[in-house]
């Protein structure tokens, strides 16, 4: 199948409607008579049972036809509604954003957006599930910064009491990583229903591209989710099943579906977007194979939409009822440490609780669609596993290398490490101070006492296999005979490097100091850094001098030159102590730190 209706992760997205000559009228015309939603409606939000009618996916809005959605921004979705429509089932697709963001789809009547459906990035489509949005006023959509949009609409819901969607445990449907050849188009193998709800994962997907689900007569014209090669997505699907139904991708990948709803005996009701949980009211996330408890009262079947922010690697969420055991299936799975988001339909154990499972360290937020019926308007959820400490890898010995973050969760991110030569460790003490410091406001301090802790044991520069590990990195490297300044058989050679690599390239810490000894002065590395005047700030703060630092020997390889040339708009520079330092001292280059924090 050569069409794309709704991908290509990483380039243009043709468009479907204009490919296969519909417009984006004809398309509107097509779903006014079933789906919800005009200012006029008489459905309240107050009601107290919905009915669920999913229909075949149809497209409602793309932006790419017409002009794109500007930065904080409200649009109209334009839907047409039946008599007693409360709420609309759409799947939102980010394209071709003009920065990192977000983008809410919401009642038209909400002035304060303080929730998002999905997060975005330039150059990456993502899609995310809005599966009851609140149709009193019109629905909107809104975006943090411009972008293009692409609107499918699934299912409609309707303030009358009937058959309902209703969460049970996680049934697998299709699970293809073990079969071969991986075709295009398979069949899932859900019961008749009238609707279902579906989770819908992709992984391996050979190129860019996108899958859809739909009934297997119909051609495809919209997606759910979208993809990049090799990327691990994930998203809910609400759609009828009273056709058989179809995945469809559009390149060879694997698909994952497990069924999480059907229609049963049950109501939902239609909740304004409300945050129920979020792990950043501290300076530390939850930890791998840490779990939230949330409380949602006399609750059995609610619709939470899931985000991870910033998950320190690859890794996935299971949702589950707390009271029975964990299932063998995640609500939310990505491949890449970058903030993600997917609806969920979770079933609470008869307590009233749900509880998230995180399989890495990540930032939580959960935020309430519906439920079945209301939810306490105050609940603290239980956190078992919270840290601000990253174990980011091992020595050469076996050592753990841990950064520590401090200040604001997922603010700007200003980086202090105290060691990088086992024989120059004057710079712990700063670090020591730092611990106690208040951080500056918005900015998130992370510090690493050591990257190389077996040098730090046998007081020597160099790691336990001799290698100078400020010799190390992949910029300007050049090997170096055996030597003080060994810089290893290759690049990213030694353990240590690759841990602390590893976590510039999720991190990307804008701003970093590395201490070293013996000295008193900033290495003069303005010329190669963003902001130079944060270099001439700090020797400032701290009392100290500006001057170049001699190498012994070849000076290429250094981590700060590194980060430098590949973390946009990095600030990294090499402080020079003198050894011993004083408390006084430590103190003034403590406070130089946090000056330029605040300044970055």
């Amino acid at each position: 199948m050569s069409e794309d209706p709704c991908a290509g992760a990483a380039g243009t997205m043709p468009s479907m409607n204009r490919r296969r000559g519909i417009t984006l009228l004809s398309v509107v015309g097509l779903v006014a008579p079933l789906l919800v939603a005009t200012a006029g409606s008489s459905a309240a939000a107050g009601v107290t049972a919905n009915s669920f009618a999913g229909i075949a996916p149809l497209r409602v809005m793309d932006t790419r036809n017409t002009t794109r959605l500007a930065a904080k921004t409200t649009r109209t979705i334009p839907l047409s509604a039946p008599v007693g429509a409360v709420g609309v089932s759409l799947n939102l697709t980010i394209t071709r954003a003009t920065g990192e963001g977000f983008a809410s789809i919401h009642p038209c009547t909400q002035t304060i957006i303080d929730t998002s459906t999905v997060n975005f990035r330039p150059g990456l489509d993502v899609a995310n599930s809005a599966p009851f949005t609140s149709t009193a006023g019109g629905v909107c959509v809104t975006a943090s910064v411009a972008t293009d949009v692409v609107i499918d609409a699934t299912g409609w819901w309707t303030g009358v009491s009937g058959a309902s969607l209703v969460a049970h445990a996680p049934a697998r449907l299709l699970d293809s990583r073990s079969i071969s050849p991986r075709p295009k188009r398979r069949t899932i193998p859900v019961a008749v229903a009238e609707a279902v709800g579906l989770t819908v994962i992709v992984t391996r997907p050979s190129a860019d591209g996108f899958a859809a689900v739909h009934p297997c007569d119909d051609v495809v014209t919209t997606s759910s989710l979208n993809f990049r090669a090799g990327q691990t997505v994930a998203n809910l699907v609400l759609v009828s099943a009273a056709r058989p139904l179809c995945i469809t991708t559009s390149v060879a990948a694997d698909v994952v579906i497990d069924e999480v709803a059907s229609v049963g005996t049950g109501s939902l009701r239609v909740a304004t977007p409300r945050r129920l949980f979020d792990s950043r009211d501290q300076a530390s996330w939850v930890g791998a194979n840490g779990v939230v408890t949330l409380p949602v009262g006399a609750a059995r079947t609610v619709l939470l939409n899931v985000t991870a922010v910033r998950p320190l690697g690859a890794g996935f969420v299971n949702v589950w009822p707390c009271a029975q055991t964990e299932p063998n299936t995640s609500a939310l799975s990505w491949s890449e440490p970058t903030t993600v988001a997917t609806a969920v339909v979770a079933r609470a154990d008869a307590s009233g609780n749900i509880c998230l499972r995180p399989s890495v360290g990540t930032h939580l937020l959960a935020d309430l669609l519906a439920a079945d019926t209301d939810l306490p308007s105050v609940s603290t959820p239980a956190i078992t596993g919270r840290t601000n400490e990253w174990v980011l890898g091992t020595s050469v010995q076996g050592r753990s290398i841990i950064a520590r973050a401090y200040g604001t969760p997922a603010g700007r991110p200003v980086l202090g490490v105290g060691v990088i030569h086992g024989d120059e460790q004057e710079g712990l003490a700063i670090v020591a101070d730092l611990k106690v410091s208040k951080v500056p406001a918005g900015v998130e301090m992370w510090l690493i006492d050591s990257v190389n802790p077996d040098g730090m044991a046998m007081n020597i520069r160099q790691n336990a296999n001799g290698v100078d590990l400020n010799r190390n990195w992949p910029t300007n490297w050049q090997p170096i005979a055996r030597s003080n300044n060994y810089s290893g058989p290759a690049p990213l050679s030694e353990p240590e490097t690759r841990a602390v690599d590893g976590f510039i390239n999720v991190i990307k810490p804008a701003v970093g100091v590395w201490w070293h000894n013996v000295g008193d002065y900033v290495d003069d590395s303005r010329s190669s850094v963003a902001q130079p005047n944060l270099i001439t700030m700090y020797a400032a703060q701290a009392s100290i001098g500006i001057d170049d630092a001699p190498c012994l020997g070849f000076c290429g390889g250094t981590a700060t030159q590194h980060i430098n040339a590949t973390v946009a708009g990095a600030t990294h520079m090499v402080v020079e102590l003198p050894d011993p330092l004083s408390k006084a001292g430590a103190i003034r280059h403590a406070n130089a730190f946090i000056a330029i924090a605040a300044a970055s």
